[in-house]
């Protein structure tokens, strides 16, 4: 883990426990400017309120610092119809960090992807 990815971890950290959509708007909206495009910006700003909500509680369960926090998180995703509130984080910015480190600490992509990853499903060959 570098310099790089250890003060994002930090930061992103320090985000989610004001457990402010607000803050974590203006956080993911950075790092898209920092290490994405335009368009991944764009992505995060067309995230409704309640998008990002679900996605801070994700964030919030799939990090072990903020485990005084899990309790809170899985009562505000159970009442508001997440399937499997313990499925991690999903959705714009959700789990890239600057070297492609996840939220907590495991690999992912290199750059914030809105949405997720990108790919095509081939039909099986005969």
């Amino acid at each position: 883990m570098t310099a790089d990815d250890r003060a994002y971890g930090e930061r992103l950290g320090e985000v989610l426990r004001k457990r402010s959509v607000e803050a974590l708007r203006a956080f993911l909206e950075a790092q898209a400017g920092r290490y994405g495009d335009e368009r991944q910006v764009e992505a995060i700003r067309a995230q409704s309120d309640t998008e990002l909500e679900m996605i801070m509680h994700r964030m919030t369960l799939a990090r072990g610092d903020l485990a005084k926090l899990h309790a809170d998180s899985e009562r505000w995703l159970a009442a508001h119809g997440a399937s499997d509130p313990g499925a991690g984080p999903s959705g714009p910015g959700a789990g890239a960090g600057p070297s492609g480190s996840s939220p907590g600490g495991g690999p992912s992509s290199r750059r914030p992807r809105p949405g997720g990853p990108q790919r095509r499903h081939r039909p099986p060959q005969a």
